[in-house]
């Protein structure tokens, strides 16, 4: 009997080459008179491709101003200074253009811009009781997933704990998904943020509180995602594979929306507020570990993400069939060219310790099917060293 659940959607996706041309009747469509603060990094403006989102809002008459201070794995700090350039500008609309770190930055701001007070005290669940400004997103990176749901994490590095903030006023409007501002992905940012995708897919697939909707969603992104990576993340002319991925990495933003993660996110989290590495490339490292870890628990449903990745799973085990899921996913992850151990980015054993104590506390956890200690955290973190 399918179990009783419920499934928010709330962002309006604008997908395909070239769809950012339809953004100046998106943003007039929300506000008669916008002012647009476009939240980014110095890489996307010193790229060009912060340019090709100006230039739009400058052939539509759109007034704006550009807030390139964003920096990886989002800091109180960072999330004040862009209040204060919003509040000194008198903008209206924030216009997120770039990786996870941009689009959770502007929904940061939109929470303190519209309740006031210290990013900290919005931490959890639906801790905001105003409007917020209307944020849209064009994630310039696979992996995301921000553009469509309602959550953002911010670093705080007094704890050194990353912050998970979920609230509906803060998930975007509109998500625009134009292959033209990812086709030229440097290969290894490619790589990492396809397989971080892949991650949010088989993560939320195998949450506790999947459903059939995610299911679907989820299955599906995960054969996109594994059929097209390769192309989308080595060549930098395949816009078909590009768009293939990006939608299958927006289909699972979509769905762990609704579902939550796992121990994969509960662990690059706490890594991630403790060493700064990046989000994508400590999911892609940690993913086939977690997965071993975690195959007891969910030998069917790994068995049937390999059936979508292309497995030939005629006549074997729901145990042997994971087991050779998550060999398709040490594969898949050798073939991107991906780091495969912890020490390739310079984390050491160090930090085990102080990691599996946060991790064990991250939401994520509670998603996850198998019950860890902080002995099997830190063995997963050992066999992955």
């Amino acid at each position: 009997m399918l179990m009783n659940a419920r499934f928010a959607m709330g962002t309006e996706v604008i997908q395909g080459r070239n769809s950012i041309e339809e953004m100046g009747a998106v943003i007039k469509s929300l506000s008669s008179k916008p002012s647009v603060m476009i939240c980014t990094d110095k890489g996307i403006v010193n790229a060009g491709i912060a340019k090709k989102i100006t230039e739009q809002l400058d052939e539509n008459d759109i007034s704006y101003q550009v807030f390139d201070e964003v920096v990886p794995n989002p800091k109180i700090k960072t999330v004040e200074e862009g209040r204060d350039f919003l509040h000194k500008h008198d903008l209206n609309l924030l216009l997120a253009v770039g990786g996870g770190s941009s689009i959770d930055t502007a929904k940061a701001i939109a929470v303190i811009h519209a309740g006031g007070g210290e990013i900290e005290r919005y931490e959890g669940r639906d801790k905001l009781d105003c409007d917020a400004l209307p944020i849209i997103a064009v994630p310039t990176t696979y992996g995301t997933g921000s553009e469509a749901n309602k959550a953002t994490l911010v670093t705080n590095e007094k704890t050194k704990t990353k912050m998970v903030i979920v609230t509906p006023q803060i998930q975007p409007t509109h998500a625009f998904i134009d292959p033209e501002m990812m086709v030229k992905l440097p290969a290894a940012i490619g790589a990492a943020t396809a397989v971080d995708a892949l991650t949010h897919a088989i993560e939320s697939y195998t949450s506790k509180i999947a459903q059939p909707i995610t299911d679907g969603l989820n299955l599906h992104a995960i054969s996109l995602i594994t059929m097209n990576a390769p192309s989308a993340a080595m060549r930098q002319d395949d816009y078909e594979s590009t768009t293939k991925v990006a939608i299958g990495s927006t289909m699972a933003g979509m769905a762990f929306g609704n579902t939550g993660l796992g121990l994969v996110h509960a662990i690059s989290h706490a890594i991630g507020g403790i060493t700064d590495v990046a989000h994508g490339v400590l999911n892609a490292i940690l993913l086939p570990y977690v997965m071993e870890f975690n195959l007891p628990a969910v030998s069917d449903r790994y068995r049937q993400v390999g059936e979508v990745m292309g497995v030939d799973m005629n006549g074997i085990s729901d145990v042997e069939g994971a087991k050779m899921t998550c060999e398709k996913v040490r594969e898949l992850c050798q073939l991107l060219e991906i780091p495969t151990r912890l020490k390739d980015v310079g984390i050491s054993s160090d930090i085990f310790e102080e990691t599996a104590i946060i991790a064990l506390k991250d939401g994520n956890y509670l998603r996850n099917r198998r019950e860890a200690t902080k002995k099997d955290i830190q063995n997963i973190l050992l066999n992955a060293l």
